[in-house]
């Protein structure tokens, strides 16, 4: 339960918070996409309970299992892709910042040379 709660409710309780006491825009804040991170988090972890419950099924009606450790396997693949969309977001974020635009010229060298890094 407290999982579907950070997964579904942390974005909007923090942009009604945000917007009440700061009176400001909340979309391309830090704050949003911190908290964007966190619901995704949550909603990653809602998959991967749901991976093992159904595994848990699957095994008490007596279906063979393969690999004994697939639902870790499982999660450990799934947040290690969503890790690396983090770290892409928040360097395109800084490249931004820093050279005005990732599209064209140096900013767009830095952003795929970076781009090999993280997704090695």
């Amino acid at each position: 339960i407290i999982l579907a709660i950070v997964a579904l409710g942390v974005k909007p309780f923090t942009k009604f918070s945000y917007v009440k006491l700061r009176k400001r825009q909340f979309k391309g804040t830090i704050l949003s996409a911190v908290s964007s991170w966190i619901g995704e988090f949550g909603k990653l972890g809602l998959i991967v309970y749901a991976f093992d419950v159904f595994r848990g099924i699957l095994r008490n009606l007596g279906v063979k299992q393969y690999r004994a450790n697939i639902s870790r396997e499982f999660a450990v693949v799934i947040y290690t892709i969503w890790a690396a969309h983090v770290v892409r977001s928040v360097k395109k974020y800084v490249l931004e910042r820093r050279l005005g635009t990732v599209e064209s010229g140096k900013g767009l060298i830095v952003n795929q040379v970076l781009n090999f890094f993280v997704n090695t």
